[in-house]
């Protein structure tokens, strides 16, 4: 396998970064006996990964070469969710394989790693993946909801671009869009900052006339013991900045307790809140720009007795396995050991105990999902007063997107009739848990305006057509007043004009892009598109040989329009076309 270049741009129907390469016929037949090599050297979940994988390639000659390729870049976390492009002749096979691009050159000795293995189907060269892929693992590890995000994105064909692991430009032009997991460029930093804040969101909900439990922060036992007198057990107390549930600590009854649990936060954190415990369900309304869009109730870790399993053995079978088995789970840690002692000793129970069969017993009190607690969706159930609730929560801070925790007794009645309070808001919230993974899609559809696509028009023509589009800028600039930059390659290399164009799709100016070429041999290599919305040939005498199998082999268009056989001038028609384009965005 040769790799010929990286096309740090779209390209050609890819919307990531792309590796080309080429094998030739007899090597891609070869794969298949790699494949079943890997088979024999990976662990049993991988082998049914991969086994399932074959059903899905229809394409024979490449099929191994591309299960083979995107299994290790999905041990790699590299999050490709784009099928390898392959265009075959009767002697070899030219690749386009999607790939990050982050660090292009470790990304590449990847791929240079697993062709090795192709070849030599040996277990020394397997040996020397996992060892570069435990690497970059860690290099690419970013939150769960960036890999379901880049997923919707590649099958909503939403232009995007990798700045980080973990942010990303989703759109271009106008319609550019930047996240950071769920924390965007419209996330107003304040209001960000008051919902982490447990005390401060909790002080703004209470003046706003808003339900919360009563909390103080922690100062002296002074102020310890007249919070008790007055509220009484059992108590909740928590960092006064952390997520995840991370070290919270809920229904405690006694004071011993509760000076234990405050020693292990103290080992962390010294701004520590003392709540009272309210009793109820714990509901997670998503709110995107100020509608619920899914509610689901949490539920704190558990496992169910076997009649013949400790509770040990029941804790391990289903969290650390489940966690082994998926590296990308949304599980992050299990609570401390002796938290889930501390909480089975409530109930006469320890690790050695064996429950009788199909008993459930809660390990924990929190219902974190990130510390193995379950979801359940309940939008059909849930209270339109207790959805507003979440709304107005969010309205108040001003956020775009959160995670609102509220504690119902009963999520199907109101929170004004049965009481309830609002727990926590979470400015940046996870959506990545297996009741609701299409909230990708829906936050996406929401957040980045007309599909983050803006119309791009290439011309196929000589120096008078470029002199012609230079007038049409112009007229759009002056009479519709639209920012419409003009790229060609008369007047860059190839290079500049991937880079100018890449820096043009960037600017959140743009309104249309117009790009010039006099030959369609740049459609080989990195335009920084994957797709042009126009294609126009504005040659009449055909004095350029361009080659319009390439174009339709790479899915470049759906609009080729001809100035001869279409009989249209083609200023005449881009001015036309952004008019009317404009007209029916506004």
């Amino acid at each position: 396998m040769n790799i010929h270049k990286y096309h740090k741009f779209a390209t050609s129907g890819i919307l990531s970064p792309s590796f080309e390469v080429s094998i030739s016929q007899s090597e891609a037949k070869q794969t298949e006996i790699a494949f079943q090599f890997l088979l024999e050297k990976v662990n049993a979940n991988d082998k049914s990964y991969l086994l399932e994988q074959i059903s899905k390639f229809e394409h024979h000659t490449i099929k191994y070469f591309c299960i083979i390729f995107n299994f290790f870049q999905n041990k790699a976390n590299f999050h490709i969710f784009e099928d390898i492009l392959a265009l075959e002749n009767s002697l070899s096979i030219r690749l386009l394989i999607p790939t990050p691009g982050l660090d292009p050159s470790t990304e590449v000795l990847l791929y240079q790693k697993i062709s090795s293995f192709l070849m030599k189907k040996d277990t020394r060269s397997f040996e020397a993946i996992n060892k570069l892929i435990t690497k970059l693992y860690q290099l690419y590890k970013s939150p769960s909801n960036i890999g379901h995000m880049l997923k919707a994105s590649q099958e909503l064909k939403i232009p995007f671009w990798r700045a980080s692991a973990g942010m990303i430009r989703f759109g271009n032009g106008k319609n550019t869009f930047w996240t950071q997991s769920t924390f965007t460029c419209n996330t107003p930093i304040t209001s960000a900052k008051i919902a982490r804040d447990k005390l401060l969101c909790s002080s703004v909900l209470e003046r706003a006339g808003l339900p919360v439990a009563p909390k103080i922060p922690l100062q002296n036992d002074a102020s310890i013991d007249a919070f008790i007198n007055r509220y009484g057990f059992p108590l909740v107390v928590k960092p006064r900045s952390f997520d995840g549930g991370k070290l919270v600590y809920a229904d405690i009854k006694t004071k011993a307790e509760l000076y234990s649990h405050i020693k292990k936060i103290q080992r962390t954190t010294n701004a520590i809140l003392l709540e009272k415990h309210i009793e109820g369900q714990d509901v997670r309304c998503q709110v995107i720009n100020g509608k619920v869009v899914w509610s689901v109730l949490r539920e704190p870790a558990y496992v169910i007795g076997d009649g013949t399993s400790t509770l040990g053995e029941l804790i391990d079978n289903k969290y650390l396995q489940q966690k082994d088995k998926n590296r990308i789970s949304h599980i992050r840690s299990l609570p401390d050991k002796q938290d889930i002692i501390n909480h089975l000793q409530k109930h006469n129970l320890n690790l050695d105990s064996i429950l009788t069969n199909n008993k459930k017993m809660k390990i924990i009190s929190i219902a974190n999902v990130s510390l193995g607690g379950s979801v359940r969706a309940i939008n059909d159930i849930i209270h339109p007063d207790n959805k507003k609730l979440a709304e107005d929560t969010v309205e108040l801070l001003g956020l775009d997107i959160a995670g609102v925790d509220i504690l119902l007794k009963d999520p199907g009645r109101s929170w004004k009739e049965i009481g309830g309070v609002v727990c926590e808001i979470n400015a940046c919230p996870q959506f990545g848990i297996d009741s609701h993974k299409h909230l990708y899609s829906e936050y996406l559809n929401t957040c980045v305006p007309n599909n983050g696509e803006i119309p791009i028009f290439l011309v196929l023509g000589n120096e008078d057509t470029l002199s012609r589009m230079k007038r049409v800028q112009q007229k759009l600039d002056i009479e519709l007043g639209l920012n419409v930059p003009l790229c060609s390659s008369l007047e860059l290399s190839e290079c500049d004009l991937a880079t100018q164009l890449h820096q043009k799709l960037s600017n959140r100016r743009t309104d249309f892009i117009l790009i010039h070429s006099d030959s369609t041999s740049y459609l080989n290599d990195t335009w920084g598109v994957a797709r042009f919305d126009y294609i126009l040939v504005d040659d009449i005498e055909c004095s350029y040989d361009y080659n319009f199998q390439l174009i339709e082999d790479n899915n470049l268009t759906n609009k080729i329009i001809n100035s001869s056989s279409n009989k249209v001038e083609c200023s005449s028609f881009i001015f036309d076309e952004i008019k009317r384009l404009n007209f029916n965005v506004r």
